[in-house]
């Protein structure tokens, strides 16, 4: 059965026509379950990051004089550091 879908159209128009009360209850209902789940949902979050860092470029960085940061390298304290 296969039917041309200008027909299907139109007989899917009338349908909802013809039941529009009940179309109408219809998306109410679903609008005002979507807003309801909305409200009692968790309203918090958790997140969370790892930051992987290679250690051994760090050392070699600061050793050749250039790795210096804000107060001195973390990895390699000034005292260490090669001059």
């Amino acid at each position: 059965m296969n039917i041309p879908f200008d027909e299907l159209s139109r007989v899917f128009r009338n349908e909802v026509l013809r039941y529009r009360n009940a179309v109408v209850l219809m998306f109410i209902a679903i609008s005002l379950s979507v807003v309801f789940l909305g409200v009692i949902w968790p309203q918090n979050y958790k997140a969370a990051s790892l930051i992987l860092v290679d250690h051994e470029e760090d050392h070699s960085i600061a050793d050749r004089g250039r790795g210096g940061t804000y107060g001195g390298n973390r990895f390699c304290p000034d005292s260490e550091r090669a001059h």
